[in-house]
């Protein structure tokens, strides 16, 4: 893979974890119970690609940029 093309790769995904973590943010102001929920959701995806044996390397960063984003609040 190219460095444009992880490059660009890495900017999808870097948007796609932002905008995950605003819909979480933004639904977890309106039903408190939902943000735990979601961040348990993210952790048991997370283990699942892990223990899968493929290679879902973006995939993985982006659930914890994620899950980074929603810590930040």
């Amino acid at each position: 893979m190219s460095n444009t093309r992880t490059s660009d790769l890495n900017q999808t995904n870097l948007a796609l974890a932002s905008l995950a973590a605003s819909f979480a943010k933004s639904l977890g102001e309106q039903f408190p119970a939902f943000l735990p929920a979601f961040s348990a959701e993210l952790e048991k995806t997370y283990h699942k690609f892990q223990s899968s044996g493929a290679q879902h390397v973006e995939a993985m960063q982006t659930l914890r940029w994620v899950n980074e984003f929603l810590k930040d609040s």
